[in-house]
């Protein structure tokens, strides 16, 4: 099951400030915070199916260990 953050303070929805939902794929362990402020409506994008870069990816920016909780 995805997890739910606010997009706005990157907070689960009891512990947020305007909640506003925001969605992560699953898999993803990135910090919510890392997305905040970027290119993205209400959900990051999804993990691609092989890492490629060093500590984050250069296909869809998901950290090396975001790949491997998603196997």
């Amino acid at each position: 099951m995805p997890r739910e953050f606010c997009k706005n303070c990157g907070l689960p929805p009891t512990e947020h400030c305007l909640y506003e939902k925001a969605t992560a794929p699953d898999g993803c362990v990135c910090d919510a915070f890392e997305w905040l402020g970027g290119n993205w409506e209400n959900s990051i994008p999804p993990i691609c199916k092989a890492f490629a870069g060093a500590k984050r990816c250069n296909n869809c920016e998901h950290d090396k260990a975001c790949h491997e909780e998603a196997k």
